[in-house]
């Protein structure tokens, strides 16, 4: 397993890996709209271009498969945290996420924050995430139940 830095060339399949682990992950919890919502099929290159020119990401990758991928913002936003499902519960999360932390920590970052799924907010208090409030975001002209949480380091 090698987690490594994002490059440009990652795109297509970090947004592969996204939308399945949306739709499979998350199937539990929302519903198709907002499934579909969330993450729409089709790929929007451009749009992921200009999203990840300002975030650091880090990918894991077995062999040449994208596994996962974490992306933060120089402010301590934890924007993407996304795992092939096949890898969850092999540490593969905690190791993206320690080198997310180790950028944060460079930067002099004291907090991270995130907007996580319903899915999502177990694992993230069971990390040291604190749970801030609920939301709810429009994507689409759907409605999507979130949850604001924050990490001090």
């Amino acid at each position: 397993m090698d987690i490594r830095p994002y490059q440009a060339s990652d795109l297509e399949a970090m947004y592969h890996l996204f939308y399945e682990t949306v739709h499979r992950i998350n199937q539990k919890d929302y519903s198709k709209d907002q499934l579909d919502a969330w993450a729409p099929k089709n790929f929007d290159r451009a749009k992921w271009e200009k999203r990840f020119s300002n975030l650091k990401a880090y990918v894991a990758c077995d062999e040449d498969e994208c596994v996962g991928f974490i992306s933060m913002n120089d402010q301590g936003y934890l924007d993407h945290f996304y795992l092939h499902h096949a890898y969850q519960g092999h540490l593969v999360a905690s190791r993206l996420f320690k080198k997310i932390l180790v950028y944060a920590k460079t930067l002099g970052v004291r907090k991270i924050t995130s907007d996580v799924s319903k899915s999502a907010l177990p694992i993230a208090k069971k990390v040291g995430f604190k749970l801030i409030k609920k939301q709810t975001i429009v994507k689409e002209a759907i409605k999507i139940e979130n949850f604001k949480v924050e990490m001090l380091i």
